[in-house]
């Protein structure tokens, strides 16, 4: 039986300048964060010192520019860049020596990007959206954190643990470039009724998904997404696809490295896990919905 207690305390606080020009806002900001620390409660005979993660402090710049009204008032644009940082940011790692996920701190990370959304009503019935994001990830400051044998600058600190140094590398699911382009089509019919159609297809390029710094090759996600249907001020009813580009892809990977380790020294056969979350298959169906 282990127990302990935690108090964090913390002022956050943000100033933000607006400047209109038209129809377009100008605005910069400055933003603190922060987030609470707490315990990890996996199996283990890990010591309370050794399940404490600290509180994360974050401090976010960022300027940008929302425009309305563009091509007569069918469209709009939102821009906005940003650099943030992070001291003792907490990111989920996989521990072998467990085995299981945790959560650790990295004492400093750096993230930078811009962010771009779009919206233009094509005709009165058909509107397209475009979300796009550039994203510059690193862990500036992260030594010691528990790793894959194979991670980088690996070192065995027990029979069945390792750590790294992964200053300087990319978080896991960091990737470059994601976002999501999507058409919506909404039909007046009479009484009001409405027939509507939906299609979106998203995107993330290669992106590491262990987290455990043992790279396995980096998974990109591009799939399909759709919906048809009828509905008034009772009924909704839809026929639906997701995925439909049967897209497979990596949602998280690990290895357990600890019974590798263990089982040679019981004197049994060496034995090695790997785990593997996919995303979902093609999947489609019938929604009805009655509304009261």
């Amino acid at each position: 039986h282990l127990e302990d207690d935690l108090t964090d305390n913390d002022v956050s606080g943000m100033l933000s300048l607006n400047h209109f020009i038209g129809d377009a806002m100008l605005y910069a900001t400055i933003a603190t964060g922060t987030k609470s620390g707490g315990f990890n409660g996996n199996f283990g005979p890990a010591p309370l010192e050794a399940r404490e993660y600290d509180k994360e402090t974050s401090i976010n710049y960022e300027v940008g520019a929302k425009i309305d009204g563009l091509l007569d008032d069918r469209a709009r644009v939102n821009v906005a860049l940003f650099y943030t940082t992070f001291e003792d940011f907490q990111t989920t790692i996989y521990d072998a020596s467990i085995p299981g996920f945790i959560t650790s701190n990295a004492d400093e990370q750096t993230t930078m990007g811009i962010d771009l959304d779009a919206s233009f009503l094509v005709t009165d019935n058909l509107m397209l959206n475009v979300s796009l994001e550039y994203l510059d990830a690193e862990f500036d400051d992260f030594d010691g954190a528990a790793c894959h044998p194979s991670g980088p600058s690996a070192t065995q600190v027990s029979a069945t643990a390792f750590v790294c140094d992964f200053s300087g590398e990319t978080p896991p699911f960091a990737a470059d470039w994601s976002g999501i382009v999507s058409a919506n089509y909404i039909l007046p019919l009479s009484n009001g009724a409405e027939a509507y159609a939906y299609a979106g297809y998203n995107f993330k390029t290669d992106h590491d998904t262990a987290t455990d710094g043992y790279n396995r090759g980096n998974d990109d996600l591009e799939n399909l997404d759709a919906r048809l249907g009828w509905r008034n001020d009772n009924w909704d009813i839809a026929v639906w696809g997701k995925n439909l580009t049967d897209d497979t892809y990596n949602l998280g990977y690990s290895e357990n490295t600890f019974t590798a380790s263990v089982f040679p020294a019981l004197g049994l056969t060496q034995r090695q896990t790997y785990d593997r979350w996919l995303s979902v298959p093609r999947t489609y169906g019938l929604s009805l919905r009655y509304m009261f």
